[in-house]
């Protein structure tokens, strides 16, 4: 036995140096999904005003209503200046109200604030109660100029989307998303950049049956006139072509998509298509950044040939079907169902995402949720013209493969076939995710990297095996010491492995990870992060989670600069799930990238 305090000292410094990763910096802030907030149908329109183009508050927006709305929303885009900048922004509406919201950059809690990036936000405010028939004046105001503010504060756009009934105009089925999504390169996201190309925006359950056209309105902010970006719904490039083949959405004219001159808008970019021709009942848009033209990997900038924008934001889509007149009917829907600690002996929460795409049913729609079969739950729900609803009920699960079964119904629905939906969950001992990270890869390469072997760790192994066997000798304390400053030493240089230069191109790597659930119920949605250096590189939801007693492997993409990096993967890092066992969340494991 090892009685040499200072033998143990040292011992436990070469495990320290061992296990003990180098850093470097990088910030990621990936953005918020664009998704529908609001949907629905009615006898009206949907109308559009703003102000266009980055400027010192306060901005005033001035508009004519032919009538009081039956739902409006007002949204100011603000510019932070970095993500560590805190300030103020203010909404007056008609001098009636002012709201006011505290900007806290990376820490913003705020429910009607979506903010990404580098401190770029997009205020999303429910008005419909503040507007009228007639003139409105909608003012932002910030704490740019205040002693003391460090946040930019220039306002890059105020716009407000106002849906307004007419009993003489004909049937309008519509969708307004809001979000603030990042698309960007890997030059604009840190020192181990990420890189986000394309969104996608999805409006569910469009009845064509009389349609007269459609339209789609976008708003994208941080563009950039001469670097080309693209818009596409179901897979139908929009906009005009250029002559050399590529498309500019966002050109800092918004307004010009189409062929027209537009008007000025720095940094900001508004515009309205027809998209008559590419609707279907299911509608996909997409925004994208740019276009690898030459298939060399990347988006290219700057230069001769410029491919992309550096970075943009996609915060607002609306589409409209206008349609002949006739019968407006309610079409309600169950899009989505949702569970929470769905444990043996414990009590779960069941939510259902209740959406209509037609219009007001009469009376409360009533949502019943059944477990195999029988029922544990019955609500009621008024829904309005935003056509969304979350319900939800406690639920209290026996073990083993359960079917639940969430339904709605209402008077005079339209189209039955969407209103129930079904999901399987196995129930037992609380789940246990364990981590593993395979070999990384180039982007589209099949041949995998090897993780570090360093010839001198193998002496160190060496060591440690010669060691093992003197600790069991007697007088073993008065060799210790020598004998692991050396394995110090040698430790030392084992891991002055060339680091990634500072100066290096970056370069696209695939990681697999597979991630097993080794507990007796399923793990519901999570996210996976990866470290490289200590610093966070990629984020990836696992939307449907991992069922019990199984495993999945992901792919993440991942930016960095060849040579070698410390690359940690995380399960749930912010203990979402309830889990027997967290500590094989983690796994972490040196590579030199080629």
């Amino acid at each position: 036995m090892i009685r040499n305090t200072h033998s143990w000292t040292l011992l436990i410094l070469v495990i320290a140096l061992l296990f003990c990763p180098t850093a470097s910096a990088i910030y990621a802030w990936e953005g918020i999904p664009v998704e529908p907030v609001i949907q629905g149908e009615m006898n009206g329109d949907i109308l559009y005003f703003g102000t266009y183009g980055l400027d010192t508050p306060p901005v005033d927006l001035r508009f004519t209503l032919p009538s009081k709305p039956v739902f409006s929303r007002i949204y100011a885009g603000v510019w932070g200046g970095t993500e560590k900048y805190t300030g103020r922004a203010e909404i007056t509406v008609n001098n009636l109200q002012k709201v006011i919201y505290q900007l806290e950059g990376d820490r913003d809690r705020n429910r009607d604030v979506y903010v990404a990036s580098h401190g770029s936000y997009w205020i999303a405010y429910d008005a419909t109660d503040l507007m009228r028939s007639g003139q409105n004046l909608v003012s932002v105001t910030t704490s740019r100029g205040e002693a003391g503010n460090r946040l930019d504060g220039r306002v890059y756009c105020v716009i407000v989307v106002a849906g307004v009934e007419d009993p003489s105009s004909g049937r309008l089925q519509y969708w307004i998303a809001e979000g603030n999504e990042n698309l960007h390169g890997e030059g604009w996201a840190g020192t181990n950049p990420t890189r986000k190309d394309s969104s996608t925006t999805v409006f569910e359950g469009a009845d064509l049956e009389g349609l007269k056209s459609a339209e789609l309105f976008i708003t994208l902010s941080a563009t950039n006139a001469g670097q080309p970006d693209y818009l596409l719904i179901n897979g139908y490039d929009l906009g005009v072509e250029l002559p050399d083949g590529s498309r500019d959405i966002g050109n800092e004219r918004s307004f010009s998509a189409t062929g027209g001159e537009g008007i000025p808008s720095r940094y900001i970019d508004a515009e309205r298509f027809d998209v008559t021709a590419f609707v279907r009942e299911r509608n996909e848009i997409t925004f994208e950044r740019g276009r690898d033209l030459d298939f060399d990997g990347e988006i290219k900038t700057t230069g001769s040939f410029v491919e992309g924008e550096d970075y943009m934001h996609p915060l607002l889509a609306v589409m409209t079907l206008k349609k002949s007149s006739g019968t407006i009917a309610p079409d309600l829907a169950v899009a989505g169902i949702e569970i929470a600690n769905a444990y043996a002996g414990e009590t779960a929460t069941v939510t259902a995402d209740i959406r209509n795409y037609g219009g007001i049913p009469d009376d409360p729609a009533t949502v019943i949720f059944r477990s195999d079969g029988i029922e544990f739950g019955r609500e009621m729900v008024l829904l309005s013209h935003d056509g969304v609803a979350s319900v939800s009920v406690p639920w209290k699960p026996a073990s083993g493969r359960i079917t639940l079964s969430v339904t709605v119904e209402a008077g005079g629905d339209r189209d039955v076939s969407n209103n129930e939906a079904n999901r399987e969950i196995t129930v037992g001992s609380p789940p246990d995710l364990a981590v593993m990270i395979l070999e990384p890869r180039r982007a589209g390469d099949d041949a995998p990297i090897r993780s570090e072997q360093s010839p001198i760790h193998g002496c160190v192994v060496i060591i440690s095996v010669f060691l093992a066997f003197l600790i069991t000798r007697q007088n073993a304390g008065k060799i210790m010491a020598p004998l692991l400053t050396g394995m110090i030493i040698l430790s030392s240089v084992g891991l002055m492995v060339p680091a990634a230069s500072a100066d290096g191109g970056y370069v696209a790597y695939d990681l697999p990870v597979t991630i097993r659930n080794n507990g007796g119920s399923d793990a519901l949605a999570f996210e996976v992060v990866v470290y490289i250096d200590g610093e966070r590189a990629a984020v990836m939801r696992i939307n449907d989670g991992v069922t019990a007693e199984s495993s999945r492997q992901i792919i993440i993409p991942i930016y960095t600069t060849p040579g070698r990096h410390m690359v940690k993967v995380v399960a749930d890092e912010p203990r979402m799930l309830k889990e027997r066992n967290i500590d094989d969340n983690v796994m972490e494991r040196a590579y030199v990238f080629p």
